[in-house]
């Protein structure tokens, strides 16, 4: 697919809570979430808005980038020790449907990146999974609203 918005390495200007993962694939070295719709920022040097806009179908790719670890849980039990590895295929079917709860940013690593996806499963259950990478490319086509709430990245 081709996107009109390209926007490398600016996670910092897009909120994915609540927003949920139409399909997560892995190819090689590479990650690519899709969105239906995601969250760019009043921030985000490609938002001209005066607020924070929601967009049509989206994707983030993940380059030079390793799937590390997940969990699924009932959300009530979420504990990091239950973390096992991952096939691609099993990822595939994990992050599909999967409600983005919240994403914590490790920068500790000298060129690399490190960020824990959390969040819930169409049965509520918990999900963790945690992509290791060097570069990151948000696309979009358009801006099809105002996020909710509207007043995010100010």
């Amino acid at each position: 697919m081709f996107y009109k918005y390209i926007s490398l390495n600016a996670f910092e200007h897009i909120a994915l809570h609540d927003c949920v993962i139409d399909e997560g694939i892995v190819l090689n070295d590479k990650v690519k979430l899709t969105f239906d719709s995601i969250n760019v920022l009043f921030s985000h040097p490609l938002n001209y808005f005066n607020r924070s806009k929601r967009t049509g179908k989206a994707a983030i790719i993940f380059e030079k980038c390793t799937l590390l670890k997940y969990f699924l849980s009932e959300v009530s039990n979420v504990d990091e020790e239950k973390e096992m590895n991952i096939s691609e295929e099993e990822f595939n079917k994990l992050a599909k449907n999967m409600e983005i709860i919240r994403v914590r940013i490790d920068t500790s690593m000298e060129n690399m990146l490190q960020y824990k996806f959390i969040g819930l499963n169409d049965d509520g259950d918990g999900i963790l999974f945690v992509l290791k990478f060097e570069k990151l490319i948000i696309c979009w086509n358009r801006f099809e609203g105002d996020a909710w709430p509207e007043s995010w990245g100010r």
